[in-house]
């Protein structure tokens, strides 16, 4: 080596340090600057934080540095808090000091506190609930904790309110008995709550409910179509899901639910989920039920009083036109011999008139009870006559049997009311053979004391619905205009009243068989006579002046007729104010036949005023329908008699002899 090249690398060395030194100055210095900006950055997140952030010795718990939130969230000044101990004694934050030691011992433990929840006190006293994070640092050779406290008073408050509102969607859901349900339309699962289980039926262990899977076991089978129709109508158009179904348990009862329900979609707008509840509506269903069946039974009644009202008027113009044809036939009947032919035509129309006559006091006595004037009759004869009635009036392809017990005991009772009650079942089987048949009439003796009549025919029938229903009023299977409903219903208590049964025995295309039980009379035949007698054809014991007052036209034309057949002399008035002007001007009379039912002064009030004038003059008061308030008056006046309308000539003899004959009664 030579000696330039050993004082060229001295000269080099000295030089090499130095760069090594530069280097190393320079390293420092950008460390010291990160540091600088790392510190710098830290002291600006430490002031603006919107945390309160403290640094507090750890054993001693003297605060050493504290930020502006800090300052803020406890009300302290910094100048305050700086040299005082968190701890008691201090500035004294911490309102249970259990809390304070948890937090402490914690701390000391493990190093580092995430997440404590507190209830911490600000300088006014005031407290709020607090989250604090904490751990040990070192700082400048003392062992600190370092703290972050979050005020979190509103987000509890907020929890809270949501942990209430829940509360009270359960107390809604358990006070309204509401069924909570989820369905998840990925896998067709459901969610129940408890309820939803008890409103099946079914039990949360057993049952995993799916859709298919309730609607096949639990939905009714005749609202399976609308619940699915419901259902997919909501999932195309996202309108709310809103049905009403029945369920029916595993024990067979049956329970009628509503259902409401929103569809839920993803962010595609896909249908993800179907939720909604249920509602037992059962108790709802019963009551509706029952106040309709209650409401028709007011319209019921209201049409029975309606009728009441109806029947009033009609029986007194429909005794007004029966009143003529009974009299004029049966004063024509008087002139032929039992035996010739137009004597057996009168006879009929007698007969039939009189049924009229029955059955119009059968519609203004509806609701009776009982039977009024039970007299002793045969129900064999009585079945002849209401077939040969039939026989003159509506058999034509029907062939009639007649199977009677020539032994039957005789009835006691009204026998008008119970021909109208064949006549009713006799018209009511032709109707359900309109293309021809065989109609039965049975009678037989049952045993002691009871009788059985059966009215069997080969018609259409009726299902077990129909025939629960038979019986009420107003009920009809028939065409409009083609019957009231009524006959069986009049018919029933018909038989009711004379303490009988009825039996209804019928079946689709197998016609309907109706047997009546009625107790029989239990004496000897010969105390009372079974018919009638014939009318006597002797004349009242003396020939009367009778004034006829009536406002109907018939009765004027064919009463007075009648009248002066039996041998007495008639006068006329259409009006209760004519017979009083005619009275009162010195009309001479032995007795006033006075219709009750006339326009202007009715029979009531023309009664009145006669006593007034003539006291001792007899009066009948010819009448369909009698209410209590007439009959109480007519019972307390002396020579006064009531004659029901449409009277037979039997009648009118009767109560001329009681007129003719002082002190009788009817």
């Amino acid at each position: 080596m030579t000696l330039s090249t050993i004082l060229a690398l001295f000269a080099i060395i000295p030089s090499a340090a130095l760069v090594a030194a530069l280097v190393m100055a320079r390293s420092r210095e950008k460390a010291t600057r990160a540091l600088r900006a790392s510190e710098e950055k830290f002291a600006r997140i430490f002031r603006t934080s919107p945390d309160a952030i403290n640094v507090a010795v750890q054993d001693s718990g003297l605060c050493r540095d504290l930020n502006r939130s800090y300052v803020k969230m406890f009300g302290y000044s910094r100048e305050e808090a700086l040299g005082r101990s968190v701890l008691p004694g201090g500035l004294g934050i911490w309102v249970d000091k259990a809390d304070r030691d948890r937090f402490v011992a914690a701390l000391k433990a493990q190093g580092e506190v995430l997440g404590f929840e507190a209830t911490l006190r600000r300088k006014d006293g005031s407290t709020f609930t607090a989250l604090i994070s904490s751990c040990l640092v070192e700082i400048g050779g003392e062992q600190c904790n370092l703290s972050l406290t979050r005020d979190i008073t509103e987000r509890k408050l907020a929890e809270e309110a949501v942990r209430e509102s829940a509360q009270r969607l359960e107390l809604a859901v358990q006070s309204g008995s509401l069924g909570i349900w989820d369905r998840n339309l990925q896998d067709e699962s459901l969610l129940w709550n408890d309820r939803m289980y008890e409103m099946y039926g079914v039990d949360r262990l057993t049952f995993q409910p799916s859709h298919s899977h309730w609607m096949e076991r639990i939905v009714h089978p005749e609202d399976r179509p609308a619940l699915a129709a419901a259902m997919r109508a909501a999932l195309e158009d996202g309108s709310p899901y809103h049905t009403l179904f029945r369920a029916v348990l595993p024990d067979g009862t049956v329970r009628h639910l509503v259902a409401y329900g929103m569809v839920m979609r993803d962010n595609a707008g896909r249908p993800v989920r179907i939720i909604g509840m249920n509602r037992d509506r059962t108790e709802q269903v019963k009551a509706d039920f029952e106040r309709r069946r209650l409401q028709e039974e007011r319209q019921h009644s209201e049409k029975l009083e309606s009728l009441g009202s109806l029947a009033g008027g009609m029986a007194h113009d429909m005794n007004n036109v029966l009143a003529g044809i009974l009299g004029t036939a049966e004063m024509l009947r008087e002139r032929f011999p039992a035996a010739d032919p137009v004597a057996r035509s009168l006879d009929s129309i007698i007969y039939a008139s009189g049924r009229g006559r029955d059955l119009v006091r059968t519609l203004t006595d509806f609701a009776r009870v009982g039977v009024p004037e039970p007299r002793q009759f045969d129900l064999n004869e009585l079945l002849r006559k209401e077939v040969e009635l039939l026989r003159h009036s509506t058999l034509q392809k029907v062939r009639v049997v007649q199977d009677l017990d020539p032994q039957l005991p005789p009835l006691l009772g009204d026998a008008s009311a119970l021909g109208g009650t064949i006549m009713n079942l006799a018209v009511n089987a032709l109707d359900a053979m309109p293309d021809g048949g065989t109609l039965a009439f049975r009678s037989r003796s049952t045993g002691p004391g009871r009788i059985a009549l059966t009215v069997t025919d080969t018609g259409y029938g009726m299902s077990p619905e129909v025939v629960a229903r038979a019986a009420e009023p107003f009920f009809t299977t028939k065409p409009v205009g083609k019957g009231t409903g009524l006959g069986l219903t009049r018919a029933l208590g018909t038989v009711k009243a004379h303490g009988g049964t009825v039996e209804i025995q019928s079946a689709p295309g197998q016609g309907t068989c109706i047997t009546i039980q009625l107790p029989c009379f239990q004496q000897e035949r010969s105390e009372e006579p079974a018919a009638e007698a014939p009318a006597e054809r002797a004349p009242a014991r003396e020939a009367l002046r009778i004034l006829l007052v009536d406002d109907d036209q018939v009765i004027l034309e064919t009463m007075p007729a009648l009248l002066e057949s039996l041998g007495h002399g008639v006068e006329t008035a259409s009006r209760g104010e004519e017979a009083l002007s005619r009275l009162a001007a010195g009309l001479q009379v032995d007795l006033v036949v006075l219709d009750h039912n006339m326009p202007g002064l009715t029979g009531t009030e023309t009664l009145v005023r006669l006593r007034e004038q003539r006291p001792e003059l007899p009066v009948i008061l010819a009448s369909g329908f009698v209410d209590a308030f007439t009959e109480n008056l007519v019972t307390s006046l002396p020579q006064v008699w009531i004659l029901k309308k449409p009277y037979s000539l039997r009648e009118i003899r009767r109560i001329l002899a009681a007129v003719s004959t002082p002190g009788a009664r009817v």
